[in-house]
């Protein structure tokens, strides 16, 4: 019997009430290139730390590609008659100008205008969004809808992610059938069909110029993982974990929740909740575009310097 063999007949034979952990749906391929054994824990899932070696894995990352999957991401499905006028009102930015296919960088928070959590808004069609966070915000996005006409979905299950980075992270894709995918513009998504596969993908400049996310459905995502390594071995691709994802964040200069910063109901001093400005996040603030949760306190405090600041120090 040979790998994939034994990789399928483990994946047919472990029922889901055997699970020790929880799984995503690339797990087994993922095990599949691991060299190391190391697991960690993201969001309840149990996910590669590091696959071969932390040098050789950052290697990847600034001179070829790097493939990790992201599927531990808190996923949320934002739809209904008001679901714009529900987002202008829990996020802090202007979403005026948001068209289909539109991928924004969002931030929310509560009353006093302490962060509540940050994450990436996707307008999927008319009044039809997704948002993607690092915690839970379920039921404060419930709480905060009462009296809209919106339905919001927990969908963390049922859509899988990945993230391809380096500089030759286009090119990887491009071999793989995803033509075209060079053009895409920062802040934009777009369906690509693949092998007759469709995969979501989208950019932003949060990871840096050359960062890709593909999303799918749960049994779409081990094809186009194995598509993407086999297609990628000219190139140097290579898969990598959890660890290496964490030093791109920092190198990146992206405050991740539960780990720089707390959410304003996670804290247990109340001094110890911070604000956007605090943040970094004073880009994604509009006091004069809408009436959002926390407004008035930010409009007060927008021509204060803040008491404190989490900034990114460079060390040459």
């Amino acid at each position: 019997m040979n790998d994939d063999a034994k990789v399928q007949t483990t994946r047919d034979e472990e029922l889901p009430f055997m699970r020790q952990v929880i799984t995503t749906p690339l797990h087994f391929e993922v095990a599949r290139e691991s060299q190391t054994n190391l697991w960690r824990s993201w969001n309840g899932y149990t996910v590669a730390d590091v696959l071969t070696s932390i040098d050789a894995e950052y290697l990847a990352l600034h001179q070829y590609a790097a493939l990790t999957d992201i599927t531990p991401l808190y996923k949320y499905h934002i739809s209904g008659n008001e679901a714009l006028a529900w987002l202008q009102r829990f996020v802090t930015g202007n979403l005026v100008a948001l068209s289909t296919h539109d991928v924004l960088r969002v931030v929310f928070c509560e009353d006093r205008g302490h962060v509540v959590g940050d994450g990436l808004l996707f307008c999927l069609g008319e009044n039809d969004f997704r948002l993607v966070t690092e915690e839970p915000h379920f039921s404060w996005m419930h709480d905060s809808a009462i009296g809209f006409q919106v339905c919001i979905e927990d969908v963390s299950a049922t859509l899988a992610a990945m993230s391809l980075q380096g500089p030759l992270s286009a090119s990887v894709l491009a071999e793989a059938g995803f033509s075209g995918v060079d053009n895409l513009p920062f802040g934009r998504a777009k369906w690509f069909d693949v092998g007759g596969v469709p995969v979501y993908v989208s950019r932003n400049r949060l990871w840096g110029e050359h960062a890709y996310d593909l999303w799918m459905e749960p049994g779409d995502a081990s094809p186009i993982w194995m598509r993407l390594l086999d297609r990628g071995v000219p190139f140097r691709l290579r898969a990598t974990g959890f660890a290496l994802r964490e030093i791109a964040r920092v190198e990146a200069g992206l405050p991740r929740a539960g780990v720089d910063y707390f959410s304003a109901f996670a804290v247990i001093d109340p001094d110890n909740a911070l604000t956007p400005y605090e943040l970094g996040f004073a880009d994604l603030v509009d006091c004069e575009a809408t009436q959002f949760t926390g407004r008035v306190a930010l409009r007060a405090d927008a021509g204060v310097a803040p008491r404190r600041r989490l900034v990114r120090v460079a060390i040459d």
